[in-house]
């Protein structure tokens, strides 16, 4: 995932700007930022045909503040690499929420 190399390569920045003392409209930006990104993604994909437009802002808000939140989390577990934080993203988001339960 394209993003997640980037903020990689800028992992102290992204630490002290969504950290505790960071700046709250930081996380607000990063999210709006990414919205608008997947929003383009959704728009130009097939497989979100059968969703209004209200329904795809729904979901690319939900899947780019569920990712800021994963984000923010990673910066503070530097073992975490960047292939372990894609594979769990990428797990729930393709597989949602109930392939990470005990069945």
């Amino acid at each position: 995932m394209k993003i997640l190399k980037l903020v990689y390569e800028n992992k102290k920045v992204i630490s002290l700007l969504l950290g505790d003392c960071g700046d709250p409209r930081f996380h607000e930006r990063f999210i709006t930022y990414l919205a608008q990104k997947g929003l383009k993604v959704i728009e130009n994909s097939s497989e979100f045909n059968d969703l209004d437009q209200r329904q795809k802002e729904l979901l690319i808000q939900y899947i780019s503040s569920a990712l800021v939140g994963l984000i923010a989390y990673w910066v503070k577990h530097p073992e975490m690499t960047v292939e372990e934080l894609h594979s769990f993203f990428e797990k729930l988001f393709l597989n949602g929420i109930t392939s990470l339960t005990a069945k």
